[in-house]
């Protein structure tokens, strides 16, 4: 797997699919959307940051449906050979090029500007573990770097390097099943939190925002007779762009009040690992907490985390924020 060749995925960022993933993240999160004005002179000024985690709809898989593996997902992540036919997001990390450090300006980062920008996607480390051919998993980790310029090299470097891993199980040979997830708590209380309970539409949209087919996101048959889900899953990339959006809410300007010419800017990186299944219909729960201030660095380390409907959690993030740009409550 290693050795398949880099896809160089171009785009040109332009508002209209950051603009829709704001107004479905705003949904659930029960957050008030921007006046129909104020969304209209937005998507006619598109010199704007993109806010961090919109990334995810941007640069999308290119291939045709009829060249998707069976479970409509990308092909060229999987094993080969067929027999692994289940995956999973099962974590990653973003890193957010620090411009200010670098370069004495805050110019930097990917920009709402209709420039040509590229993905340079790559299989990073593949491990496989388990006891047994019945419980071996094949873990995947796949680079994704992003920057100015659509051929590779040009421009000022990479602007988010981000690793998404993947697990591949092979598929039972009788009727599917998970095991049951054991519930594990976070040990203190969040110092903010969010409920929502993503439906099929949430889930539909951004399906179509990331072009993305896989079936156990749409289809609850195929998610119960395939993989051994009771119903639809919440998608990893989706789970992560709700911590994101959570956490800079609430980290925000000085005062901790967000302005609306500070769309994220704070986090520096984010190290996450996801525990169990979100499904469709059912609660869930984006929590915060500071679990550390370095004054002397001007950094904060913050914990962002998901709890499931029995409380236990889903999804946990590890999270370097940048305290310089904007103060926190």
């Amino acid at each position: 797997m290693k050795s398949r060749p880099p896809k160089i995925i171009r785009d040109y960022l332009t508002p209209m699919p950051s603009h829709l993933l704001t107004t479905t993240l705003s949904d659930l999160l029960h957050a008030p959307l921007p006046p129909p004005r104020a969304s209209s002179s937005a998507l006619m000024s598109p010199e704007r940051a993109v806010p961090q985690g919109h990334h995810l709809v941007y640069f999308p898989l290119q291939t045709a449906a009829s060249g998707l593996a069976s479970d409509g997902a990308d092909r060229d992540h999987a094993p080969s050979g067929g027999q692994f036919t289940r995956r999973l997001w099962a974590g990653g990390e973003v890193r957010f090029r620090d411009w200010e450090d670098k370069h004495g300006d805050e110019e930097g980062g990917l920009m709402l500007d209709g420039r040509a920008w590229v993905c340079k996607e790559e299989i990073g480390d593949v491990k496989v573990k388990g006891g047994g051919r019945a419980d071996e998993k094949v873990f995947v980790d796949l680079w994704r770097r992003y920057g100015l310029g659509h051929e590779v090299g040009e421009g000022r470097g990479w602007e988010i390097e981000e690793r998404r891993t993947l697990v591949f199980m092979r598929k039972p040979d009788g009727e599917a099943a998970l095991p049951a997830a054991r519930v594990v708590k976070y040990p203190h209380p969040p110092t903010h939190s969010v409920a929502v309970v993503p439906t099929p539409a949430h889930l539909f949209h951004f399906s179509a925002l990331t072009f993305n087919a896989h079936s156990i996101h749409l289809d609850p048959e195929y998610a119960r007779s395939q993989d051994g889900h009771k119903t639809i899953l919440v998608h990893g990339p989706l789970t992560l762009a709700l911590m994101l959006r959570v956490l800079n809410d609430h980290v925000g300007a000085p005062g901790g009040k967000k302005t609306s010419d500070r769309v994220g800017g704070v986090v520096k990186s984010i190290v996450y690992r996801n525990y169990a299944p979100l499904y469709v219909g059912e609660r869930m729960t984006v929590c915060v907490r500071r679990v550390k201030e370095r004054i002397g660095e001007e950094e904060e380390e913050w914990d962002v985390w998901v709890e499931g409907p029995e409380g236990g959690m889903a999804a946990k993030g590890s999270v370097v924020v940048d305290a310089r740009k904007g103060g926190v409550m």
